[in-house]
């Protein structure tokens, strides 16, 4: 049978939370959710709580074995949403089988609003740009190395400059994730990063490339 994690009841979310967040722009939005999931994450009381409301994990049938990593399950969670490592420890018992941080760069990025996501309420869906406001990855990484009770394998995904001076710093990822613009810089460019870590790379395609 085909994988379909159940929803978080929303007999909060959809009557309460979501009409004041959609009266936000959708970063300050995305950033209260966060700040509030970080709070609840950050005590061993409040995670048994998240994860008493949350979905059962995905069956044994349903976990992928990949490249030397475990996925509990093949549906993950992106980069763009926990852009600074806040939540981990309670995002993971959202059904997901990894996580994803980043896009993220060997410095950090500020926050320009000309970078900031874009809400299309008619599509349901937010467009973000890899220029978004982000740590840099090294502060990343020591958050992963951070979070308690971590049971899904975190990637890291990296953009920008300094794509050497970043990949050296995932030590604590499972595995890193590459812009699709790494195979336009040469076609020992992969075989460069590839000897930067013994970590599993990926190239992030989309749908064009």
């Amino acid at each position: 049978s085909g994988y379909s994690p159940r929803g978080v009841p929303d007999w909060t979310y959809h009557p309460l939370f979501k009409p004041l967040l959609f009266r936000l722009a959708p970063e300050p939005a995305r950033a209260l959710t966060l700040r509030l999931l970080a709070l609840q994450a950050s005590t061993a009381a409040g995670r048994r709580l998240f994860r008493a409301f949350c979905p059962r994990p995905p069956v044994v049938d349903h976990a992928v074995t990949v490249f030397g990593l475990r996925f509990p399950g093949p549906v993950g969670l992106g980069p763009g949403i926990d852009t600074r490592a806040e939540a981990l420890s309670v995002l993971q018992h959202l059904g997901f089988g990894y996580l994803s941080l980043g896009p993220a760069g060997a410095e950090p990025r500020r926050r320009r609003f000309a970078t900031d996501p874009l809400r299309f309420p008619a599509q349901q869906a937010l467009v973000s740009t890899p220029l978004a406001a982000s740590p840099a990855a090294r502060e990343l990484d020591r958050r992963i190395a951070r979070t308690p009770d971590l049971a899904v394998p975190v990637a890291l995904a990296l953009s920008g400059e300094g794509l050497d001076e970043a990949l050296r710093a995932a030590k604590e990822a499972a595995y890193i994730t590459l812009p699709s613009s790494v195979v336009e810089q040469g076609p020992t460019r992969l075989t460069e990063l590839r000897t930067l870590t013994r970590k599993p790379l990926l190239l992030r395609l989309s749908p064009g490339d």
